[in-house]
């Protein structure tokens, strides 16, 4: 029976796009994504090394720059090569983009000014601050 492999990502890019062309034309892109979480009340930063192919890179490229936060649906690929130096076998896992998740727009529509606040009253007409509600 095969099996099955697949991950979602939530995280920040680390830094700008460089995308690049196989010999071929075909758009490649390598990136990297850190996701921070705590552990025991520490925080820890996990880093996704990424590669997307054709029009999800071009993507990428077009609306992701140095810590912008986007996810990603991807298949985990082992890559194995044996070190020049220590002669030793090495590996390590890198995950191929299938489906990119945009989160929160691009910064031309997030950086729209707040809504005003309107005065909040009670049925007694007294007026109520966001401190006295429970929610």
């Amino acid at each position: 029976m095969a099996g099955f492999a697949k991950a979602t990502i939530i995280g920040n890019m680390t830094a700008d796009t460089e995308i690049r062309n196989t010999p071929s034309g075909m758009p490649v892109l390598d990136f990297t994504l850190a996701v921070n979480s705590k552990v025991k009340g520490e925080k820890v930063t996990d880093f996704f090394d990424c590669t997307a192919w054709d029009k999800t890179a071009t993507l990428i490229d077009q609306y992701m720059n140095k810590g912008d936060c986007f996810g990603v649906v991807c298949k985990p690929k082992q890559d194995s090569w044996r070190d020049k130096d220590t002669d030793q076998k090495r590996s390590k896992i890198k995950f191929i983009v299938n489906e990119i998740i945009f989160i929160g727009g691009n910064k031309e529509q997030s950086q729209q000014p707040e809504p005003a606040k309107v005065p909040i009253q009670d049925r007694d007409n007294n007026t109520v601050s966001d401190d006295d509600c429970p929610f």
